[in-house]
């Protein structure tokens, strides 16, 4: 019997990276994508492509088609140190233009697949430090609500908006890259669709931005994580 492939795009990153590691011992084939180089050693169950996907997305399509993975976790897409014209597009192209291709193009091939989008609580948060991640992370989650088919369909779509993500957490609403790797082997599991909080107090300050925005900038801005 055929091992279940995985790709995951932003092997290399906090939550990527323990992905890799996670779906290896649940005896997946996993394919990781990233600009960096491969942070692990390549083996029969594990194979990395570094490219970068907004200029070399070709190549990833190419091997979507010829791997049709049962599950894709996009794990990438994050913020840099510092806000700049040129992260603001890139961030803009892979959570939209990127994104809406990847939808697309598995709804074609018409297979039995799930898809995962790491989003973020900063969708739903005035962020004045990052701007263009938080309005990308909220376009984000418009594009996955608005492809979900209205009947059954092969293609589940899924978003899990994080709060912020921490190796070792210092406060008690920050979570780790593991128990988020297990939040979104549930996920698949459960071939779920929409969008999810998690942890769940992340709903909570959803709803508390809209009654008083600021005040829950001055909570996370600083305390989050560039993952998160």
């Amino acid at each position: 019997m055929r091992s279940p492939i995985v790709f995951i795009l932003g092997s290399s990153g906090l939550i990527g990276r323990e992905c890799v590691k996670f779906f290896l011992t649940k005896n997946y084939i996993v394919y990781g994508f990233s600009k960096s180089t491969n942070p692990f050693e390549n083996s029969n169950n594990y194979i990395h492509t570094t490219l970068d996907i907004i200029h070399q997305s070709a190549i990833f399509f190419k091997i979507l088609e010829e791997q049709q993975p049962g599950s894709i976790i996009i794990a990438t897409g994050n913020h840099g140190v510092a806000e700049s014209q040129e992260n603001a597009a890139s961030l803009f192209y892979l959570h939209l233009t990127f994104a809406d291709h990847l939808i697309r193009e598995l709804k074609v091939l018409n297979y039995e697949s799930s898809l995962i989008f790491c989003s973020s609580l900063m969708a739903y948060v005035p962020d004045r430090i990052f701007p263009s991640y938080a309005a990308s992370k909220a376009g984000l989650n418009q594009l996955i609500l608005s492809s979900i088919p209205n009947v059954p369909s092969k293609l589940k779509i899924s978003g899990i908006n994080l709060g912020p993500v921490a190796k070792n957490p210092s406060h008690w609403f920050e979570t780790t890259p593991l128990q988020v790797t297990q939040k979104i082997d549930k996920l698949l599991k459960a071939k779920t669709c929409g969008l999810i909080f998690y942890p769940r107090i992340g709903k909570l300050l959803a709803f508390l931005s809209i009654v008083h925005p600021f005040i829950l900038e001055k909570l996370l801005i600083g305390r989050r994580r560039p993952h998160g």
